[in-house]
């Protein structure tokens, strides 16, 4: 069944209660909050929280999350950690030390390392070279119990897959391929630094498809500078038309005091909070009507709300 990721809203726009209680709260995604990584939380602290998985006989299955932060270029609207490396050497000493990272939690979670989920994010992690990220998955092969069913995805930069092919990932073990799309108008693409043709997007998705990945997911952005409905719909329809198994929408969330990135987007060059509930209750009507399930269940990620 194909799914849609999107916060839910009710099906009618108030105008009025937009403009006099709109506003802004922190990116619920992340929790916990920044805040909380403190000295405090030191390597001892993260053993013993780590020794808890192996009290009692009931264990979960572990899921793994393996960042890869470097970028060739600086895309205005990440809120995620991302370096432009000076040289391949860069990211070599990264690569020796996250083998070294993996061999650690595998060492210290001997008997208890069955994996169900596995994600590649960053950055961009298909901007490594084929051998680069056969090695990775390779470590985590020897250090952990990689399930048969399970769920193994990667981000892919349909503008920095030049070293790899979708079915060198998913002879890798790759099954859940997440290619970002944002938007496809120029304009928009300009004003947050990543420009991306829709020519090579829709062939990455293509291509994921022919090689067999189990699932496939598109994300989109509404909110962004220089971003208005009509471009938007333009953007959601070539995506319908391409036919991922999954839609992840997201409100983009411009915290330039935190995000140091986003101090390069002009405030001006925004959507209003309406025109933003207009792109998302069009998404909602238009996904709906090609198949897709809502099963979204939070509320704006950038704007508050209140009914």
């Amino acid at each position: 069944m194909r799914s849609l990721f999107l916060p839910g809203l009710p099906a009618e726009i108030n105008s009025d209660l937009i403009r006099r209680f709109g506003g802004h709260y922190s990116d619920y995604r992340l929790y916990p909050g920044t805040e909380y990584f403190i000295e405090a939380f030191d390597a001892n602290t993260y053993l013993s929280w780590l020794g808890n998985r192996k009290s009692g006989h009931f264990r979960r299955p572990l899921a793994l999350y393996v960042h890869i932060p470097f970028c060739t270029s600086l895309c205005f609207y990440c809120h995620f950690n991302q370096i432009i490396p000076d040289d391949d050497a860069d990211i070599k000493t990264y690569l020796d030390y996250l083998a070294r990272e993996i061999r650690l939690r595998g060492k210290f979670l001997t008997g208890d390392t069955k994996v169900e989920q596995l994600y590649f994010g960053g950055g961009t992690p298909t901007l490594l070279s084929e051998t680069q990220l056969s090695n990775i998955m390779q470590e985590i092969r020897q250090n952990f119990n990689l399930v048969k069913e399970g769920e193994y995805c990667i981000e892919i930069d349909a503008r920095k897959i030049t070293n790899l092919s979708m079915p060198a990932l998913k002879e890798m073990g790759f099954n859940f391929a997440i290619i970002g799309v944002q938007d496809f108008d120029q304009l928009v693409q300009q004003s947050i630094q990543c420009l991306q043709t829709e020519e090579n997007t829709l062939r990455a998705i293509c291509n994921a498809q022919q090689a067999g990945f189990k699932t496939i997911r598109i994300e989109l952005i509404y909110g962004l500078p220089k971003q208005t409905v009509q471009k938007f719909e333009y953007t959601l329809e070539k995506i319908i038309v391409a036919n991922p198994d999954q839609i992840n929408l997201l409100n983009y969330l411009h915290l330039p005091e935190k995000f140091k990135p986003q101090r390069n987007i002009n405030l001006e060059d925004l959507p209003d909070t309406e025109a933003r509930i207009e792109m998302l209750l069009l998404a909602i009507a238009r996904l709906t009507d090609a198949g897709y399930m809502h099963i979204g269940m939070n509320l704006l990620p950038g704007a508050t709300i209140n009914w």
